[in-house]
């Protein structure tokens, strides 16, 4: 517990790899249970304004592909609904950076930066952090490795 660096590679991918040194045959596996999206992002997700997305709409957006592929299990729905709600949060506040302009007036009338902007930023750099675990983006992608089904029907398996 408690270490830093690099996070350990889950014994099913080092197997996977063909790397058998030091595998952990102790492993916490996560059940096989359908995922479903936890309720306070189905909260988030009920009455929206016409024509709002909702971080709800990123989970349906996201979720099917990523428990199809194992990368999403039970145990990994706080994470991906966190993620959703980052999306959605940097959206918002990205239109209102649109909106008001990079500099605002402040409390004394002068021109200061617009806080929104910081907002962006670190949900950005939420959404990166949540987004390698699940792999999405290509360079995050490139170091998953996951089984393909023969009969899935889907061009990417």
């Amino acid at each position: 517990m408690g270490t830093t660096g690099r996070p350990r590679k889950p014994s099913a991918q080092k197997a996977l790899d063909g790397d058998t040194r030091g595998l952990n045959d102790d492993e916490p596996i996560p059940s096989a249970q359908p995922v479903e999206p936890p309720a306070w992002l189905v909260a988030l997700g009920i009455d929206p304004e016409p024509g709002t997305e909702t971080a709800l709409d990123v989970w349906n957006q996201l979720a099917p592909d990523l428990e199809k592929t194992g990368v999403l299990t039970p145990w990994d729905v706080d994470g991906l609904a966190v993620f959703c709600d980052a999306v959605i949060n940097h959206r918002r506040a990205s239109e209102e950076v649109q909106k008001h302009g990079l500099l605002v007036y402040g409390a004394k009338g002068n021109l200061v930066k617009n806080p929104a902007v910081q907002i962006v930023r670190d949900y950005a750099d939420l959404m990166v952090k949540i987004g390698a675990r699940f792999g999405l983006s290509p360079s995050d992608r490139a170091g998953l490795k996951v089984e393909r089904g023969a009969d899935d029907g889907d061009d990417y398996f």
